[in-house]
């Protein structure tokens, strides 16, 4: 196509992916494109669209709609109305649900979780991030979604590095079911449905100064919004990891079941909603607050910085 846009112009970018939006709404019910998605992404000047399936004929049919001088990127997945509550069966996995560990010498009774986020080792394997303490110590171990069960076996753990280390997190690879980049997300009154927010960028924690806003998607706590207060703390108080670096305090609630949750950030790119993901939640310590002259007890996470370190993971969902 020579550049990677070669429409530059923003309003005739817009009425491109306006023309593909009224070319869907026109369709016959039944015969609708599957799609999840539409954006523009500004990053990469391209148009970004979201399908439940990568079939050769729906992206023939609107690479027809939208023009062939126009690159286009087609996903599998991607952000929209969600359908299901954090603690279901998903046959798509997600950051935000509700995943189980059966009994372990970590857990004596199993433990319930929240998936962290998708991503890939690097040697290529696909798998998703979640709790180090919450998943059973060394690999091979299962874990589950929603609950244990035999039918509810979603993959293994693959890496789950013992302590000194950067995160408090694991990385589960085989999978039973496809996971896609996104966070299941409820912030609005219980009558607005959920959805699914596609992660578009990890973002270090020099990029997130004190008083910067992160959120949670817990399945215990729910959707949490607080800021980031301390950086780059050693937590030793952490009874699975006796030594974790660099860890993120923050001022919001979180919960038991929240471990491994992901913490997160909107971004708007092309009119589209988008996650900046931050790293995932670990647990609770107090520190003192020589400005407030108290005791304080933060929530901390781990950044996503150390969770690719300590993982060994390729930087981005994909």
């Amino acid at each position: 196509m020579g550049e990677l846009y070669a429409i530059q112009d923003e309003t005739e970018r817009d009425k491109r992916k306006k023309d593909l939006e009224k070319s869907l709404k026109n369709k016959k019910e039944g015969t609708t494109t599957p799609i999840l998605s539409i954006g523009i992404d500004e990053r990469n000047n391209n148009l970004r669209v979201g399908l439940r399936k990568l079939n050769p004929e729906y992206i023939e049919a609107i690479t027809e709609v939208v023009g062939r001088d126009v690159p286009i990127h087609f996903y599998e997945g991607g952000g929209g109305i969600y359908s299901l509550p954090q603690n279901a069966r998903h046959d798509r996995l997600l950051g935000g649900i509700q995943i189980a560990t059966p009994p372990n010498e970590w857990a004596p009774a199993g433990a319930f979780s929240t998936l962290g986020f998708s991503a890939t080792h690097t040697d290529g394997r696909a798998g998703f991030v979640m709790s180090g303490h919450a998943s059973p110590a060394g690999p091979g171990r299962t874990v589950h979604q929603p609950i244990v069960g035999d039918n509810n076996l979603v993959g293994n753990v693959f890496l789950n590095p013992s302590s000194p280390r950067l995160s408090d997190s694991a990385f589960v690879s085989n999978l039973t079911r496809p996971v896609d980049p996104t966070i299941w997300v409820k912030d609005s009154w219980w009558w607005v449905p959920p959805r699914s927010v596609e992660i578009i960028d990890w973002v270090s924690q020099v990029s997130t100064p004190p008083s910067s806003t992160v959120r949670m998607e817990g399945i215990t706590s729910g959707h949490q919004i607080g800021v980031v207060e301390y950086r780059w703390y050693t937590v030793t108080t952490n009874p699975t990891f006796p030594v974790l670096y660099d860890q993120v305090l923050t001022l919001l609630q979180a919960r038991v079941g929240d471990s491994g949750a992901p913490m997160f950030d909107f971004v708007q790119a092309g009119g589209m909603e988008f996650a900046k993901l931050h790293g995932i939640m670990v647990g609770n310590v107090t520190k003192w607050c020589p400005w407030r002259g108290t005791w304080v007890i933060y929530r901390y996470y781990s950044c996503v910085g150390g969770v690719m370190i300590d993982l060994g993971l390729r930087k981005g969902s994909r």
